[in-house]
């Protein structure tokens, strides 16, 4: 679950009681009364990862193609030439120690691609 502003992006990516929770205002009292009632334990795994899935790069260029080939009858060639990315899912960082879990975090904060 996340807990965040609720303002911008967070709006499309959240949903209250179900993945994570909003604060209303950009002051510590605010994300403190979200913090002070939030139980990690009462969100479903499953629908955390099914609504962050609904962003994913694929899906996003999957709809992204659909929409051009609704408004301008194709979409353009290199956009479907584009490989499809391979969903790993990597192990639980509670299950990591040491060298894996510093690997494993730099990895998502520095992601590589192989199509870069």
């Amino acid at each position: 679950p996340v807990i965040a502003f609720g303002g911008g992006g967070a709006l499309d990516t959240i949903v209250p009681g179900l993945t994570g929770e909003l604060f209303a205002n950009q002051e510590w009292e605010s994300l403190h009364a979200v913090l002070a009632n939030f139980r990690p334990h009462d969100y479903d795994p499953a629908a955390c990862r099914h609504q962050a899935e609904q962003f994913d790069e694929y899906l996003f260029r999957q709809r992204l193609l659909t929409y051009l080939d609704e408004v301008m009858g194709g979409a353009p060639a290199k956009l479907k030439a584009m490989p499809t990315p391979q969903f790993q899912p990597a192990p639980p960082l509670s299950s990591m120690k040491g060298s894996a879990l510093a690997s494993t975090l730099r990895a998502a904060v520095h992601p590589t691609t192989d199509n870069a």
